[in-house]
């Protein structure tokens, strides 16, 4: 598991949520907390590979972001008397909070200290 990308999501992913509770937004938290927490673990694990493909690394990044989108399309469609395709906007607000939310986990990790590897001596 890539601790680096886990440990950027889940600060950023905190970050973000914590932007709900002045709002009084907390239902949000209960379906964002999940969420976060999965996505994280999610990109965390397939990124641990040494070689990815580009058609890999391209699904990897997009599954969480099509998550997201799904997630909003479920929560605006409960809205009664939500006007508009629910879809499209489900689909605009989850890729562009999906999008913000991995910029700022790259901003982080930009920010942490580089790990050198640990050179192995074998005992004779």
């Amino acid at each position: 598991m890539r601790r680096d990308i886990l440990i950027s999501n889940l600060v950023a992913g905190g970050l973000g949520l914590a932007l709900l509770v002045p709002l009084g937004a907390w239902p949000l938290l209960l379906l964002g907390v999940p969420y976060v927490l999965a996505a994280s673990t999610f990109l965390a694990r397939a990124y641990r590979r040494e070689t990815m493909t580009i058609r890999q690394a391209t699904l990897v990044w997009a599954l969480p972001g099509l998550a997201s989108a799904l997630l909003w399309a479920v929560l605006l469609g409960q809205i009664d008397g939500f006007g508009g395709p629910v879809l499209v906007w489900g689909a605009a607000l989850g890729t562009g909070l999906y999008v913000g939310w991995q910029a700022l986990a790259l901003f982080l990790r930009t920010l942490m200290p580089k790990r050198r590897p640990v050179e192995r001596v074998q005992a004779l």
